[in-house]
Formats: C-alpha cells, sequence, structure tokens
C-alpha cells in the first residue's frame, strides 16, 4: 500500500480567500421549496409537550393515549398523578423499576430517548428545526422532505401534484430512505417506529389512496427509529433506535425479520454502504461496527478513545470511511481492507475559524456527506451557519482532500439538513454531476452544483497517523 504523506494535517484557515464565493446555488432544474415557520408553528408546539389531552378524559384513556404516543414511562408519569392514593403509589413504584431497568439496559439513564436522538441525530437543532429530513431517490429525479408537523412532501421534476403523506401513526419523523428498484416506496422512521409508503407515479391525487404498511415488532420496544437504510436491490431494509441495543433486518414483503444483538448500548445510526457489501452501525456509546448481512460474518469491533461517532460517509467501492465524532472537532479517516484499516487518520483540523467576510466556520461537526463520485465532501457544524465543502480524490492505494469553498445562507440561517443527490445530470445520457442539497433553519431549500472540473485541483495527501480508534476483539456476530 503506497501513501503520500504531509507532515501536517490542515485546518479551516487553509480555505481560499474567496471561499464563501466559489459556489453559488443554482436553480430552474430544482424545485423551489420553502416551508415558512409560520404556517408549521402548530407542529413545533407539540413536539414540546406531546398531544393535548383534554382534562375531561378519564385517567385511563389519558395513560393509554399517552402510553401509545410516548411510551410506557410516560404513562406511568400520567397514572402516578392520580386523585386515588393505590393507582399512584402503584404507578410510583413500576416507575421507579423502569428508570432502573432502563438504566441497567441503555446505561443512559440521564437522557430520555427524545433527547437522546436530537443529540446524536444528523439535523441540526432536530427539535426545533422546521424541516426534520431529506431523501433523494437514487434512481429517480424525486425528493422526499420532512417537516416539523410529522408530513413528508414528495417533489418531482415535471409534476403538478406534491404528493402529501401524513399519518396517525407518523409522529416526531426521524429519517427517510426511498426503496431501490421500486418507483414510489419511502420508508418513514418515526417515534412510533417505521411506515412503509408506496406513492403511485401516475396518480394526480395529493394523498395517497392506499394507506402505509407499518414495520412491527412484537415483544420488543423498537419505537423512536434512528436510522433506517435499504440494501442495494431493495429486498431488506436495516433499522435502528436510540431505544434499544437491537438492529433489526426486514424482509419488507414477508413482514419478518431478524434481530442483530449487539451490546449494551442504544444504537444511534446504520447504513449499508453504496456497494451493498458491508453495513456500518453505531452506538451511542465508543463503539461502532462494520460487517456483512449476507454472507453472514462476524463484525469488526471498533472502539473510540473518547465520544461516540456523529456522522460518517462511505466511498463509493467502500474502500474509505468519512466519520467526525461527538468529541473531537477533527474530521477523520479509515482505509478498509487493508493493512492500515486499523488506524484513525486525522485529516482535517475543524476548530472555529473566520472567513475573510467576517462569517464563524467550524467547531463540532453535526454531519457529513460525501458525494456518489467521490469528488466533494461536505462538513456542517453544530453551532456555526457555515457549511465547509471539500475536494477529494480515491485512486488505488491513494485517498486525497484539498480544502475547496464555504457554504453560507442567508442571515440568521443555518444549515440543519445536508445531502448529495444520487445521480444527476441535466440532459439523458448526460455525465452525472455532484449536487449538494441543503435544508435550512428559515424552511428554505437550495441546491449546488459541483462540476467536474473542480475535483481536478491539486490535493493534500492524507497521513495515516494519529490514531484515536482502538480495534477490539471480532467476538460479536450480527446474526
Amino acid at each position: 500500500m503506497e501513501l503520500n504523506k504531509n507532515d501536517e494535517t490542515f485546518c479551516l484557515d487553509s480555505f481560499p480567500k474567496n471561499a464563501t464565493k466559489i459556489v453559488q446555488p443554482v436553480t430552474g432544474h430544482f424545485p423551489e421549496i420553502v416551508f415558512p415557520r409560520e404556517r408549521l408553528s402548530s407542529g413545533m408546539e407539540n413536539q414540546q409537550g406531546g398531544r393535548l389531552i383534554p382534562v375531561t378524559e378519564s385517567l385511563m384513556k389519558r395513560v393509554i393515549n399517552t402510553y401509545m404516543e410516548r411510551g410506557l414511562l410516560e404513562g406511568l408519569i400520567v397514572a402516578r398523578q392520580s386523585g386515588t392514593p393505590l393507582v399512584a403509589t402503584v404507578a410510583g413504584k413500576l416507575l421507579s423499576f423502569g428508570y432502573w431497568l432502563r438504566a441497567c439496559w441503555t446505561m443512559d439513564p440521564s437522557e430520555t430517548t427524545m433527547n437522546l436522538y436530537a443529540k446524536h441525530s444528523q439535523t441540526c437543532n432536530w427539535s426545533q428545526s422546521v424541516i426534520r429530513a431529506l431523501a433523494w431517490h437514487p434512481h429517480y429525479f424525486k425528493l422526499a422532505v420532512a417537516t416539523v408537523n410529522d408530513t413528508v412532501c414528495i417533489y418531482a421534476r415535471d409534476s403538478s401534484v406534491t404528493p402529501i403523506l401524513k399519518s396517525d401513526l407518523q409522529k416526531s419523523i426521524t429519517c427517510l430512505a426511498w426503496r431501490p428498484n421500486a418507483a414510489g416506496e419511502l420508508a418513514v422512521g418515526s417515534q412510533n417506529g417505521v411506515l412503509i409508503w408506496n406513492i403511485d407515479p401516475a396518480s394526480q391525487l395529493s394523498r395517497p389512496l392506499v394507506p402505509p404498511t407499518v414495520v412491527r415488532t412484537f415483544g420488543i420496544n423498537h419505537r423512536f427509529v434512528s436510522a433506517i437504510s435499504w440494501s442495494k436491490n431493495g429486498d431488506l431494509l436495516v433499522t435502528a433506535s436510540v431505544s434499544n441495543s437491537c438492529v433489526f433486518v426486514w424482509d419488507v414483503e414477508l413482514q419478518q425479520y431478524e434481530v442483530l444483538h449487539h451490546i449494551n448500548k442504544p444504537c444511534a445510526m446504520v447504513s449499508f454502504g453504496p456497494s451493498g457489501d458491508q453495513l456500518l452501525v453505531t452506538t451511542v456509546a465508543h463503539l461502532f461496527f462494520i460487517g456483512s448481512i449476507k454472507p453472514r460474518y462476524k463484525p469488526a469491533v471498533w472502539k473510540l478513545k473518547s465520544g461516540s461517532v456523529q456522522s460518517f460517509a462511505w466511498s463509493k467501492r467502500e474502500d474509505h470511511l468519512l466519520y467526525v465524532t461527538t468529541d473531537d472537532q477533527e474530521l477523520f479517516h479509515i482505509q478498509l481492507g487493508s493493512k492500515s484499516s486499523n488506524i484513525g487518520c486525522s485529516l482535517v483540523d475543524l476548530k472555529r475559524s473566520k472567513t475573510d467576510d467576517g462569517l464563524v466556520v467550524g467547531g463540532y461537526p453535526q454531519s457529513i456527506v460525501w458525494c456518489p463520485l467521490d469528488h466533494v465532501v461536505a462538513v456542517a457544524f453544530k453551532d456555526t451557519p457555515v457549511i465547509a465543502v471539500f475536494i477529494t480524490k480515491v485512486e488505488p492505494g491513494k485517498f486525497s482532500i484539498h480544502p475547496y469553498c464555504f457554504i453560507a445562507g442567508i442571515v440568521m440561517s443555518n444549515p440543519c439538513c445536508i445531502l448529495f443527490q444520487e445521480s444527476y445530470s441535466k440532459k439523458p445520457g448526460e455525465a452525472p454531476q455532484s449536487v449538494l442539497t441543503v435544508g435550512w433553519s428559515s424552511g428554505s431549500i437550495t441546491y449546488y452544483l459541483f462540476k467536474e472540473h473542480c475535483a481536478e485541483c491539486n490535493v493534500f495527501f492524507c497521513e495515516f497517523s494519529k490514531s484515536l480508534l482502538i480495534p477490539i476483539s471480532f467476538c460479536i456476530s450480527f446474526l
């Protein structure tokens, strides 16, 4: 394995002086989308206090409604407020036992499930964000957008109808994923689990006539799904939840599932690699796993020295992995399938800096995305309003990265979601180009096109050093 090394990682001060002016949003070929915050304010209020329960409802009905929407422990909190001493005492005892059991099981007793998801979400300020999630279809020009009022809107090229997906079971949407090799099947992860919508492309109705399919588990709490991912051919759906330490592999057609058992930590993210050969699972703790489902083999178990994986991105051949953590202001790299794969290399120092325009960029990262062409990487941050964009180049035995530009929205608007379109070309037969889609806290969505020549820049070759990973035994079986 040949490695070109540089003495130091570069920082955000290495960007060009005109970095904020290199790339501008494009229009014309993409839908103009704006979600006014005022129109969705009612949904945001509901996220803070749950559903509004009339005071005339009986205690039993209030307990059942709270349990159905927010879980068993929240239902017991309502029951504990009963005017009957016996009911209040029993509910209090059960609540104490539930807290103890959750502390033993998750080892994260200080955080509620919703707060735990918000902490590890790919969406900045998820609980308050107007736009909750984005998903481009892998084969068609379709963009799914989830908003704070528990609605998913589908935008397609040259379509006069915008399908709107809404269901009573679709509360607090967390993630979206289009099914490959299917024109209109969309998986929606939320507080209550997973729904599968089937949208007829030929329909002229804005609301689907067929209700969604509910992906159900029996005897296992798999609420508040934090991540979903389809296999490359669309035959399997993998889901993870911050409410437990299991990852589910679903055969959606047969409504059957298997459980991938992990150690005693809640799961945060799960994703198949672009080629479908590998599966990566992260937890809310120091551990993450890289393995395979078909053929089944024991996964590699990795341990960070501190924090947990906040976000990651695959290269298209699954031989490189970029990631950021909750405790570090750096961008890291792993080369998989080589002798150097047990080393986490620090590529970029992401500590805060100021641009020539006076904009603050950097800090703790929120999410990272890598374009399907392996040309462009974008990093969004938790507390600063500017996206850092890097140019990458992947060759056999080499990986290189170079600072390219910054992307800033309008004043007082922060990026909440970032996503690359799977494959974009203006005309049939044209070579695909990299398009970054950004959802802003103002409720607007913009698009940034990166032409092929931007990957021709001179680049920094990474140095495999400064390890923050500790490889541990391969003793945990995925299935």
